[in-house]
Formats: C-alpha cells, sequence, structure tokens
C-alpha cells in the first residue's frame, strides 16, 4: 500500500515517457497494414524491423493502458478513504513529510496521532485496494 501511494506520481509521469516513445515510432513511419510477404524483392531485413516497430508499438501501448488503469485504481482507492487518512497517507508518503510537520499542519496533538491515522489509512487502504489488511 505504501508502494501505490508511493508511485502514483512517477506513474502519472511515466505516461508522458511512454507517449512520446510511442510518438517516435509512429514517426518513423509504421504502417498499420501487414507487409506483403507474398512479395520476393522485400527484403527479410526489412520485414523484420516493421513487425519489430508494430511490436514495440504494440506493447507501449499496452503499456499505457495498464499504467493508466493502475493510476484509476490507485486513486480511487484513496478517494475512498475518509479524508483525514486520506491526507496523511499523501502528505506522508508522496511529499515526505515527517510526522511532526504533519500534526503541525493538520492541527492534531502528536505525531502519535498521526501515526494512528497512517496505519488506519494503510489498513483501509489494503481493506479496499486489495480485499484484505496487510500491515
Amino acid at each position: 500500500a505504501e508502494q501505490d501511494i508511493r508511485s502514483l506520481p512517477y506513474l502519472k509521469k511515466s505516461i508522458a515517457t511512454l507517449e512520446k516513445r510511442r510518438s517516435f515510432i509512429l514517426a518513423k513511419g509504421v504502417k498499420d497494414e501487414d507487409p506483403n510477404l507474398s512479395d520476393p524483392y522485400i527484403p527479410e531485413k526489412k520485414i523484420n524491423e516493421d513487425l519489430n516497430e508494430k511490436l514495440a508499438l504494440a506493447e507501449i501501448s499496452a503499456e499505457i493502458i495498464s499504467v493508466k488503469s493502475e493510476i484509476e485504481m490507485i486513486e480511487g482507492t484513496l478517494k475512498e478513504l475518509p479524508d483525514e487518512e486520506r491526507k496523511v497517507l499523501i502528505m506522508f508518503f508522496q511529499q515526505g513529510l515527517a510526522a511532526d510537520k504533519i500534526a503541525e499542519k493538520l492541527y492534531r496533538e502528536s505525531e502519535k496521532t498521526v501515526s494512528k491515522i497512517r496505519n488506519q489509512g494503510i489498513y483501509h487502504y489494503c481493506l479496499i485496494y486489495y480485499g484484505y489488511g496487510k500491515k
């Protein structure tokens, strides 16, 4: 659960990188139609290059879909948490704030209170996302 929350900003950044990679392949002129394999004058190397580029394009497209789905699931799970738990988890795992700083921002009396909220948030996140509690 902690890793999911920590990785969310990086997953979002990876979409742009994957889309740049896809654009690069498309800019090389990858064609949608299949090569004419019966033409004896098309070099085998050219056919292999075309097929490799199509495969790379398909893999990148599938990865974009997968990453977007993962982002949706993590964000959706965070939205299901009580507001205070969500805020604490984001401040702790994405912003890297220490418990004492979070306590100040949320006007809580102690680090222990923030740690308790964090632990409850992780537990609830696991119940919602994974279907069971990991501590």
